[in-house]
């Protein structure tokens, strides 16, 4: 909601409100649950992560030149990185320190629009741009991306699946 957060509890059916200062202060443009009790919010100017375990929400800041990011939704990658796609390329955190590394078309990437992405089974990340479609090895020193030349219908890639098979 505008005022805050509604957290329900199906078993029970008890509804709680979180109420956050920090949170509120921008439009949330995506919830992610990351698994583990995890839930990722992506604001138009932060991140945040509420652990719904300890009931906490932490909040990550990152410079005004990475501000205009306008997130579109969080992966975790490991136990302390998340991925999140955004409009000005992916940004890899770890949420334990608060650290985090920009990848953009400057690092290989067919755009720094990313509309979507998903981890795949096999530990790649798949990115999908208004440049092709981009899968990044597992161990992150590899991008391979396909386009219209390799048999894709557009380069606009707004969703990726990745089926029962294995096959993205």
């Amino acid at each position: 909601t505008k005022k805050g957060l509604n957290i329900i509890d199906y078993s029970s059916g008890t509804v709680r409100y979180l109420i956050t200062g920090d949170l509120m202060k921008d439009n949330i443009r995506r919830v992610s649950s990351l698994g583990n009790n995890d839930i990722f919010f992506a604001t138009d100017n932060g991140l945040f992560l509420y652990d719904s375990a300890r009931q906490t929400l932490t909040s990550y800041d990152f410079p005004q030149s990475t501000n205009y990011f306008y997130p579109m939704e969080a992966v975790r990658n490991h136990d302390d990185e998340v991925f999140v796609n955004t409009i000005s390329g992916l940004i890899r955190l770890n949420i334990r320190n608060g650290s985090y590394h920009r990848f953009a078309a400057k690092q290989n990437l067919p755009s720094s629009l990313i509309w979507n992405m998903k981890r795949a089974s096999t530990g790649d990340t798949w990115l999908g741009t208004d440049s092709g479609l981009a899968q990044m090895s597992a161990d992150r020193t590899r991008v391979r991306t396909y386009r219209k030349q390799h048999g894709l219908l557009s380069d606009i890639v707004y969703r990726v699946v990745e089926m029962p098979d294995g096959k993205i």
